[in-house]
């Protein structure tokens, strides 16, 4: 099969940024060996599983969650290919989280943020999986995934759990600025978090 223009072009910039990544963001995050890894929550608190399904295309390419519920963003931590984190969440107020796609700025042009609003319960667990969109321009973005879909649990069996470290967060630290910039576009646009975790979405 022969690829043509648009795919063409986006399939060697992936690939392009699948080999820049894996000396970039990839070995910040901490591989955790642990089954024992989601956190106790507090009586205000929930759990919020992000997943990424190991898939060749795309998977070079970094995935930054940032919870910008408040005034300003909250690291969450980095998905890449065929990785899951746990993040703990308070249920006293919606939630609002935001993927991007890391290295837009580099070599894959302006991919947009993407955001999913969330109405948690407190000591339940959620389940969002990121994956890349359905145009050339979308990016990573964030899909809720209710408690009762039948391929939830398949899906997490085939991740391994990660996690963020000092050096994550350096990281996203320092490029703090790019992210910013990515909420800033698309905080005031309408529908940017139209679809959204229920709490009833929980187990």
């Amino acid at each position: 099969m022969k690829l043509k223009g648009a795919n063409l072009t986006r399939l060697m910039g992936l690939v392009v940024s699948a080999l820049l990544m894996q000396g970039c963001v990839a070995n910040r995050m901490a591989d955790v060996k642990n089954t024992d890894v989601l956190p106790k929550t507090s009586p205000n608190e929930a759990t919020v599983i992000f997943f990424r399904s190991n898939r060749f295309v795309g998977s070079g390419l970094a995935s930054p969650i940032f919870d910008v519920s408040g005034p300003e963003p909250k690291f969450i931590g980095v998905l890449y290919a065929g990785k899951k984190l746990a993040y703990t969440a308070d249920t006293r107020r919606t939630k609002r989280f935001m993927v991007t796609t890391w290295s837009d700025e580099v070599l894959t042009g302006k991919w947009p943020a993407d955001f999913l609003g969330a109405d948690l319960e407190p000591h339940r667990t959620y389940f969002v999986r990121v994956e890349l969109g359905q145009t050339p321009r979308s990016g990573y973005t964030l899909t809720p995934i209710s408690a009762d879909d039948q391929n939830v649990d398949e899906s997490l069996d085939r991740t391994s759990w990660i996690r963020t470290t000092r050096k994550t967060q350096q990281w996203a630290d320092g490029n703090m600025v790019l992210f910013k910039r990515r909420l800033d576009e698309h905080v005031r646009l309408p529908g940017t978090h139209a679809r959204s975790l229920t709490q009833k979405d929980g187990r």
